[in-house]
């Protein structure tokens, strides 16, 4: 028998290419990328707080003070947990935020001189950053489906997949129904899972928020708003009364239930407005209709006696809609 040969250290990473390959394929997610493996990679060190800038790009300008107090009080009594991301601009002297202005303040706040960052020189890929930052943003806790869907796409947009909300919607249903077919299919599915997100759980749980009126998206993402209750009003957001009612009562603390009542009451309401109108309308067709009958008698005794009909009739009957 012969003596089964061992495979070469090019045959296993072959295979295991071939393997994630197929898994890609059915579905599953690519691995989530380390930042070691991205390019312009540094090092993890420690490097003076004082050196480092703002991120030009960060859309939160405004962060909760609590929860900063909380956090500051977290890494005060464990540590910094997760470090920064930056990129530096002048080797030790100067660098850009890249992910983690909240544990920046909190560690501000605590009046420490350096922070445990990984850095990334400047030769690293856009794209790569670009991820960095979007992959630090869904690991948030506190993050919301808005903001979910906001850093989402601007990465697609970023990296030259899709541009519009509407795009994204088809490419992310196509993805649930019928799975990965077509390149633009793996460029998507591969930066989900770069995310760490599914195509379901991202269609479930914030694509729908990219359609919600402005005013709503920005008290979800301002946390004025939790997202369930957020969806009930959303979904009036065509009928301009509805959603003006709905919406003030959200953000006076209605809960999901209670705005799902508001909005049966009020459908219920208008239901019955549309039942009695419909009723007016079709007595006044009655009306028309009696009096043209009215018009082909000739005997005036019948004339009068039909007339006298007639307003017992507008009088018995108007009271009743009036009412």
């Amino acid at each position: 028998m012969a003596k089964k040969k061992n495979p070469s250290a090019t045959d296993v990473v072959l295979r295991r290419y071939a393997a994630k390959k197929a898994a890609v394929k059915r579905g599953a997610p690519k691995e989530r990328p380390t930042p070691e493996s991205l390019k312009g990679f540094k090092a993890l060190s420690r490097i003076p707080v004082a050196a480092i800038e703002p991120n030009p790009e960060q859309p939160r300008v405004e962060f909760d003070e609590k929860e900063l107090e909380q956090l500051a009080t977290s890494i005060r009594e464990h540590g910094l947990l997760q470090p920064i991301s930056v990129i530096e601009l002048e080797p030790g002297q100067r660098y850009q935020l890249i992910a983690g202005e909240r544990r920046l303040r909190a560690v501000q706040r605590l009046g420490e001189e350096t922070i445990e960052a990984i850095v990334y020189t400047p030769e690293s890929a856009p794209e790569d950053l670009d991820l960095v930052a979007a992959m630090e943003n869904t690991n948030r806790a506190d993050l919301t489906p808005v903001e979910l869907a906001e850093v989402v796409l601007k990465l697609m947009r970023k990296n030259g997949i899709l541009e519009t909300p509407e795009e994204l919607r088809s490419q992310v249903n196509r993805l649930r129904k019928k799975g990965i077919r077509t390149p633009k299919d793996e460029e998507v599915a591969a930066l989900f899972g770069q995310l760490g997100l599914s195509a379901e759980y991202f269609s479930r749980s914030a694509l729908r928020t990219l359609f919600w009126p402005p005013e709503l998206r920005e008290a979800v993402r301002e946390k004025r708003v939790a997202y369930r209750p957020a969806a009930v009003v959303a979904s009036v957001a065509n009928d301009e009364e509805l959603f003006e009612r709905l919406f003030a009562a959200a953000l006076e603390g209605v809960s999901e239930e209670g705005l799902r009542r508001m909005l049966r009451d009020a459908r219920s309401k208008r239901a019955k407005e549309l039942s009695r109108e419909q009723v007016e309308i079709s007595f006044y067709r009655v009306i028309t209709e009696l009096k043209r009958l009215e018009e082909i008698l000739e005997d005036d005794e019948a004339k009068a006696t039909f007339d006298d009909f007639l307003q017992k009739f507008k009088r018995i009957m108007l009271p009743k809609l009036k009412s």
